[in-house]
């Protein structure tokens, strides 16, 4: 049974494609378990009344298109919820809001840079920008409101599959190892995104390597997303990262319903 958890519609600022053709698109992929996270990326001067009224529209949207498709698709009720620690009082107030399934925290920026998709490497220190990244995400993951953490080497996206910088990631093996422990510890999923298997990179968010390692520290939750902003990536590749996540030690997938996790047997 494909489950995608990570996507985007017309909600979120780099989408322009409406919920239900996200949805339809899904069914055509034989997809059975579906979730729009729109971003909710905030920053310390985000407008609470748009970032909730976003929310509100998108959820909205959910429940609309699980209805017209019950039966042939699960819609999860998801929100991708960016950087919090850069705005705890609107994060904290997300976090609690009604209706929601299933929260995906990501780390786009750390504070005073853009988000790494518009850096440029050749004037950046790339390992401060990487420790620092890495801390934050360990702070992100100690402050334990969501449920399932994006794309871990985000910014390898960029750093190696856009600028052929070389990475060393075992040198980061203490800090991704904490937060991995952490993560399976609170009973937290960790997130394998396919979309860098169709980048440069040609590897999932984050790698094998760190994938097996979660599973080795205890991890049992794992869910899958195709990070689709357009309806032809919906589900893409999935079934290759679930020949993956079988390899590395799991029996199952995960998604939400009202943050309670739901597994699927692979």
């Amino acid at each position: 049974m494909i489950t995608d958890l990570h996507s985007h519609c017309e909600r979120s600022f780099d989408c322009e494609i409406p919920f239900a053709v996200m949805c339809d698109s899904a069914v055509e992929r034989g997809v059975k378990v579906f979730a729009l996270t729109d971003h909710c990326d905030l920053t310390p001067v985000s407008d609470e009344a748009a970032v909730m009224d976003n929310i509100r529209l998108s959820l909205s949207d959910a429940q609309m298109q699980g209805g017209r498709l019950d039966g042939t698709l699960k819609v999860v009720k998801g929100i991708e919820l960016g950087q919090p620690l850069h705005n705890l009082p609107i994060a904290e107030k997300i976090v609690c809001m009604e209706g929601v399934d299933f929260i995906l925290c990501s780390i786009h920026e750390i504070i005073d840079k853009q988000d790494f998709y518009y850096l440029n490497y050749n004037n950046e220190d790339v390992d401060d920008l990487l420790t620092k990244y890495f801390e934050e995400v360990l702070e992100t993951v100690r402050w334990n409101k969501f449920d399932s953490l994006a794309h871990l080497t985000y910014p390898i996206r960029y750093i190696c599959g856009e600028y052929g910088i070389a990475v060393d990631l075992s040198k980061y093996s203490a800090v991704i190892d904490e937060i991995l422990s952490l993560l399976a510890k609170n009973g937290k999923a960790l997130e394998i995104n396919s979309s860098g298997l169709g980048m440069k990179i040609k590897e999932t968010l984050p790698p094998r390597a760190i994938i097996a390692r979660f599973r080795q520290l205890g991890g049992e939750y794992i869910t899958i997303g195709s990070d689709a902003h357009l309806p032809q990536n919906v589900g893409y590749r999935i079934d290759e990262v679930f020949a993956l996540v079988r390899e590395c030690g799991f029996d199952s997938v995960t998604y939400f319903e009202n943050h309670k996790p739901v597994k699927v047997r692979i």
